[in-house]
């Protein structure tokens, strides 16, 4: 036993990484566009492959007031159909990395309904959510002639309970977005400096707003629906100081076409943290009620929201 986890738990955990993560995306990747997502959509609802962390998405949306869908219409949905819901989500962004690696830049724009634009000129700060689908919006973005870097934590190995299949799906991601965006990522952790130099050479910036904060770096707490939501103050502080605009965008699907949808708000600038995270916390929001399960952190909300 390591860490309370069997050597027999630990191989099945990496099996079925190897078939979420790769085996199901990759076939689904070959095929066009609708039978792709008809072939996620049976994979997600036979119940055959499933996310180890699915339980714990449930549960912790349960405990936060979010275990329902759109598509029932429920207060509460069933456990079992909302983690087909969100299990399909998954897949969807899953087999997105290699659409994105075999297809280039342009597949996303012929799938999706786009609201909004992005700004004219930059550079701009693009923050977005684990939410939906998003990896196709960095090549909206590119497309509308920004270049932007991802900014991205490091992981290595032990992030994934030492699980091969996901560190290797990880390193593909990066390559994926930095094909996408055509600049190379940014990794988080002392990072300052290069997000200053990005900005003054009117390079804009891509971030995610909704993750855990490392202990020792600084992190906001905005308020929301009676909840605080907890991100990453150093950022803000940069954009804020610089009176950089930021604009907050998300990539959603319709479980049940597959269509896309990227929403792009318009950009504001702010002139202290505080006002930045508490629209970003209220967008948030607003995703999570339009629907729920399409919010990839739910295994990770104790860290997030409190």
């Amino acid at each position: 036993m390591t860490n309370g986890v069997s050597a027999q738990a630990r191989d099945g955990m990496t099996t079925q990484a190897a078939r979420t993560h790769w085996v199901w995306p990759a076939i689904a990747a070959a095929l066009p566009s609708r039978e792709r997502f008809r072939l996620l959509a049976h994979v997600a609802g036979s119940d055959r492959v499933v996310f180890p962390e699915e339980a714990a998405a449930y549960a912790l949306a349960m405990r936060f007031g979010y275990a329902r869908l759109p598509e029932t219409g429920s207060d509460r949905a069933d456990e079992a159909t909302w983690r087909r819901a969100w299990r399909l989500v998954q897949l969807v962004d899953h087999a997105d990395l290699f659409v994105a690696l075999t297809r280039g830049r342009r597949w996303f724009s012929g799938q999706a309904d786009v609201r909004g634009n992005w700004p004219a000129t930059g550079p701009f700060l693009a923050v977005t959510f684990h939410w939906g689908a998003g990896l196709g919006s960095l090549g909206h973005l590119a497309n509308a002639g920004h270049r932007a870097h991802f900014l991205s934590g490091r992981f290595g190995e032990a992030d994934f309970g030492n699980d091969s299949w996901r560190m290797r799906y990880v390193r593909l991601r990066i390559r994926a977005i930095e094909s996408a965006t055509g600049v190379p990522v940014i990794y988080t952790g002392g990072a300052s400096s290069q997000i200053a130099d990005a900005f003054s050479r009117g390079t804009s910036v891509v971030a995610l707003c909704d993750v855990p904060v490392p202990a020792g770096r600084s992190a906001i707490a905005a308020p929301r629906n009676g909840l605080l939501l907890r991100m990453p103050l150093g950022l803000a502080r940069i954009a804020c100081a610089r009176r950089i605009p930021v604009v907050s965008f998300v990539a959603g699907v319709d479980r049940a076409t597959g269509r896309r949808h990227l929403e792009i708000d318009v950009a504001r600038v702010f002139s202290e943290p505080m006002s930045l995270a508490e629209v970003l916390a209220d967008r948030l929001e607003s995703h999570l009620e339009h629907d729920a399960a399409a919010w990839h952190m739910w295994p990770h909300a104790a860290e997030l929201l409190c």
